[in-house]
């Protein structure tokens, strides 16, 4: 479930999001602003892809539980329709110092929702989430005036860059999947097919409730 903030502040929320706007209006050019940027390009990475799991996760839960309301005669349940919401801008992430409370505006934190969505109803590809994912990051990268640099720390989907083979056999079939990777152990490399579906859960979170540091 998106943005299970437990006993989060609203002081954190208000932090994390002037963490960004602070980045985002910064004018010039110096070694201190650059990093500044840097780091909040990195958080803005972690953000995106959470968001993308949690909503693929969201949708295959609302799949299943509607395939048992059916065999059982019963009303389908309602769609949580989250991706509306601000609530998915903020994400506890792990940075250098901990867990600590991160943000990305709409509408970017809506679209790459949609696009979790998207991919776990089969609706796009593994290449095609990640390359519409990076649109959505360059988007957000250009905000962050990271236009003045050669680097690119918005990759969003990056567990999924180097597997994209597997991942979409496991759209195909499971047991296909299974097979390539018992070519891949053949070969002495272990992995077992990927799915956001089967993505580790989220559990509740919580950032450090003193003020955390901008790294």
């Amino acid at each position: 479930m998106f943005s299970i903030f437990g006993s989060q502040s609203k002081k954190q929320l208000e932090q994390a999001k002037s963490h960004f706007e602070y980045a985002r209006d910064l004018q010039g050019d110096s070694k201190e602003y650059r990093a500044v940027r840097v780091r909040a390009a990195m958080r803005c990475k972690l953000v995106l892809d959470k968001i993308f799991i949690e909503a693929a996760q969201m949708e295959a839960m609302f799949q299943e539980e509607s395939m048992i309301a059916a065999a059982a005669g019963e009303a389908s349940p309602k769609k949580l329709e989250e991706t509306a919401k601000e609530s998915i801008c903020f994400q506890v992430i792990k940075s250098l110092n901990g867990l600590v409370m991160a943000y990305v505006p709409q509408p970017y934190a809506g679209e790459m929702a949609q696009l979790g969505v998207r991919f776990e109803t089969g609706l796009i590809n593994t290449r095609q989430a990640i390359e519409l994912s990076q649109k959505i990051a360059d988007r957000l990268a250009d905000e962050l005036q990271m236009d003045r640099y050669l680097i690119q720390p918005i990759e969003p989907l990056s567990f999924m860059r180097e597997r994209i083979d597997e991942f979409d056999a496991m759209r195909r079939d499971p047991e296909e999947a299974s097979e390539e990777v018992d070519k891949r152990q053949d070969k002495g490399t272990a992995a077992k097919p990927p799915s956001v579906e089967n993505a580790p859960k989220k559990k509740k979170e919580s950032a450090p409730q003193d003020s955390h540091s901008w790294d």
